[in-house]
């Protein structure tokens, strides 16, 4: 890890007006894995600083940017492949950060259980959790060996923050999660909670926890409480936690506190509860969405703002007299046909840090100043992407072959409409994510080469509800592929692509979609293109070194009978495979090991398939090296236009 000190300008970045490089679609693969330039700001509470993830070098860097003067810039660096993560300011001048591991695009971030604090300018450096050995005759204080999360800053905000703690090794302890209060000036810790299973946290506006989760190995949540400050610990009640339950923030009483509740396995809806009765009022709620996201009324009040996202974006406004909701709605307004998200904001709610995105346009993020009533734009996150030159998202909606309305996302290159050669996109997961309204690089990608692209939120996928993502456990190879060859059936049936011009692409589980929705539906495809994917359920639940918890959750997800495993692993069915299939995968793949390629790689070739592979070395679930990344797009591409060339 590195200290960096510079005074270079942002070049067009922190100006009024952005200059926006040309889309160059000549050459699609160098335009679209390039990364984003700017990504996880945040805006300090003096409003001097702003705290960004940069490009630095070879690496990733948290830069800390002074918003006057010639814009000054001083931050701290980690090793290749360890980013900055989570940063947040915990005083006017002090920052924490959490070291992470980017396994590639398509994977997750791992935090490696390391947390920082640094001053504004760079200096004062201090770890705050990780595993430092000692050196020499220096015996180090930190010996933190286990996952560090962040839970939030205390009031009145002056640099104390909690975290919770899971030790990877129990050792002598029978507590499983910690809660620690840090004082991020100095380093010094206190434990506050400590509890004998592994459990997430939320507390109250003085720093006490209040409620934890975890789920039992039947996968039912288990939710334990204290109704007052000083009251015991005791398992919540039925009435007040339904099914699914989760506190997003209390009020400033310690009383009062906001939740998304599903009491029955609907989509999660917003209430206000009181800890102390059991009382709870519904405050918004959609009949097939969950509740996504929320802005409140300035720093510390109350909801005035709730999202939804797992169909067509919509926005309700809980309280339509508040200035909050006016000045929300006034900048959706400004920024027609986009979407605002209120980052953060100063400690005294005159300047507000915003981020503005589209189906169209990566993101920007803007500095917008009450007083004057005017947004100011800091920085694109990818200003050589020219939002007019590229492809509308829109949203649709169908029913499944049961029945049930399904939403997902039709995206069509740039001014053409019409019957087009088309590629369907499966999101991984396959529980719990979903696609959403917004830019994706992928989509435009193969937008870029004249395809339709198709994405689908089909059975299993989040933001409808427990009932739709868990009524799907189990079937892989079944419903929720039924449901993605429903939605080609729907895009047929509208008039929006070529039958005979379809092709499959997706990463990780929808690498598995990709191999085994042409098996399941022989003649619907031209092509498939595998990427990151698992294809053999039977290795994978031997390749993975389950604890008691995640084999619990793998037999109640995907199966542990070894027949119902097979009958649902592409690998093994192949020989029903009728399309070519290009293979793209890391060898240092972590999610979908590379036992998966192998074991792919291996049933095609003894079936006598045609196939073509990409493989690269210390690569993990999606490719990291930006070089990489170009070569797997040019060949897709080129998979793509041999396969299924567009008219």
């Amino acid at each position: 890890m590195e200290i960096f000190h510079t005074r270079a300008a942002l070049v067009a970045a922190l100006c009024l007006a952005a200059g926006t490089a040309s889309a160059q679609v000549a050459d699609p693969a160098k335009l679209f894995a390039k990364p984003a330039e700017y990504s996880e700001a945040q805006l300090s509470p003096t409003g001097e600083f702003v705290a960004v993830s940069t490009p630095f070098e070879d690496r990733r860097s948290l830069t800390i940017i002074k918003l006057s003067g010639d814009y000054p810039r001083s931050g701290m660096k980690f090793d290749a492949k360890e980013i900055p993560y989570g940063q947040r300011w915990s005083d006017d001048n002090r920052l924490i950060v959490a070291k992470a591991k980017d396994y590639g695009r398509f994977g997750k971030v791992f935090a490696t259980g390391d947390w920082f604090g640094v001053d504004s300018d760079g200096k004062n450096l201090d770890q705050l959790f990780g595993y430092v050995p000692d050196s020499d005759n220096r015996r180090s204080r930190l010996k933190d060996i286990g996952s560090t999360s962040f839970m939030e800053m205390v009031p009145p905000f002056k640099g104390d923050a909690l975290f919770y703690f899971e030790p990877y090794v129990e050792g002598n302890s029978k507590f499983v999660t910690s809660v620690f209060r840090v004082d991020t000036h100095t380093a010094s810790r206190s434990q506050v909670a400590s509890f004998p299973a592994a459990v997430d946290v939320s507390a109250d506006n003085t720093g006490a926890p209040r409620f934890t989760y975890g789920r039992d190995l039947a996968g039912v949540q288990v939710v334990s409480y204290k109704a007052t400050p000083g009251s015991d610990w005791a398992p919540a009640p039925a009435a007040l936690i339904g099914r699914s339950f989760e506190v997003l923030f209390f009020d400033s009483d310690n009383d009062h506190a906001y939740a998304r509740i599903s009491d029955k396995g609907e989509p999660g809806a917003l209430y206000r509860i009181q800890t102390s009765t059991g009382a709870r009022e519904k405050l918004a709620s959609h009949p097939t969405l969950e509740v996504a996201d929320i802005e409140r009324a300035g720093r510390l009040g109350p909801p005035v703002v709730v999202k939804y996202d797992g169909g067509r974006p919509k926005i309700d406004y809980l309280d339509k007299t508040s200035e909050w909701t006016k000045l929300h709605a006034g900048l959706m307004k400004a920024f027609a046909g986009q979407m605002v998200d209120f980052v953060n904001m100063t400690r005294d709610e005159q300047k507000i840090l915003l981020f503005v995105y589209s189906d169209r346009h990566p993101g920007a993020y803007y500095l917008f100043d009450r007083k004057t009533n005017a947004p100011q734009l800091l920085f694109e996150i990818a200003d050589w992407i020219d939002p007019a030159k590229m492809a509308p998202m829109a949203p649709i909606e169908f029913k499944n072959r049961t029945g049930e309305t399904l939403y997902a996302f039709y995206t069509a290159p740039l001014g053409r409409q019409g019957k087009l050669p088309l590629v369907v996109m499966p999101h991984g997961g396959p529980y719990g994510i979903k696609d959403s309204w917004g830019y994706d690089s992928d989509v435009q990608f193969l937008a870029s080469l004249g395809y339709g692209v198709l994405q689908v939120n089909y059975r299993g996928s989040g933001g409808r509800g427990d009932s739709f993502e868990t009524d799907a456990h189990r079937q892989w190879g079944t419903a929720i592929q039924d449901d993605i060859a429903d939605a080609v059936k729907n895009a047929i049936a509208q008039g929006l692509a070529d039958p005979a011009k379809v092709c499959i692409y997706g990463v990780s589980f929808g690498g598995y979609s990709a191999m085994m929705n042409p098996i399941r539906n022989p003649g619907m495809y031209k092509c498939a293109i595998g990427y990151a994917g698992v294809y053999d359920l039977v290795k994978l639940q031997d390749d993975e070194d389950y604890n008691k918890q995640q084999r619990a959750g793998f037999g109640r997800e995907v199966g542990n009978d070894p027949a119902e495993l097979a009958a649902q692993s592409p690998a093994m069915q192949v020989a029903k495979l009728d399309v070519p299939i290009l293979l793209i995968h890391g060898t240092s793949d972590q999610v979908a090991p590379f036992s998966q390629y192998k074991a792919a790689e291996a049933a095609l070739s003894h079936a006598g398939k045609t196939f073509e592979s990409l493989v690269k070395p210390s690569e993990g679930h999606g490719f990291y090296k930006v070089a990489n990344q170009e070569e797997a797009y040019n060949r897709m591409k080129a998979f793509l236009l041999k396969y299924n060339p567009p008219n």
